[in-house]
């Protein structure tokens, strides 16, 4: 293997990966030429009859929230450097949050849970939470 070096050699491997289509392969080029030879990225088919390119900062989450509560008015979530936390199966007892909510309400940072599932109560208490701006 030889490494691609400069936007020119990305072109070419990028236009040839594309089926020798010099249009996507810049769009390709462009993309890696930006973001780097690391860089994460989607295709997805569209709704327009021309090829596009869209940038997103940050992470986007497909699945959405528990509640509307925790939307915002435009039925969003935007949440600025949350701290995350990843719950394999189901948080069945508030208590066992406790001390996560304590930290993040000390530190005054956004919360976001990723789990399978809440119990009724759990969610009870972060909806209070939120409402309360907790």
């Amino acid at each position: 293997a030889v490494p691609v070096e400069g936007y020119d050699s990305l072109l070419n491997v990028a236009s040839i990966s594309a089926g020798n289509d010099e249009e996507v392969g810049a769009l390709i080029a462009s993309v890696f030429h930006r973001l780097g030879a690391n860089a994460s990225t989607t295709v997805e088919q569209g709704d327009s009859m021309k090829d596009e390119v869209f940038f997103t900062e940050g992470m986007e989450v497909a699945e959405g929230y528990m509640s509307p509560y925790f939307a915002g008015s435009n039925q969003l979530v935007d949440m600025k450097n949350p701290k995350v936390l990843l719950f394999e199966g189901k948080i069945a007892n508030v208590q066992d949050l406790v001390s996560v909510l304590e930290t993040v309400a000390t530190e005054n940072v956004p919360l976001l849970i990723i789990c399978r599932e809440l119990a009724d109560d759990v969610m009870t208490t972060l909806v209070l939470n939120k409402q309360k701006q907790i």
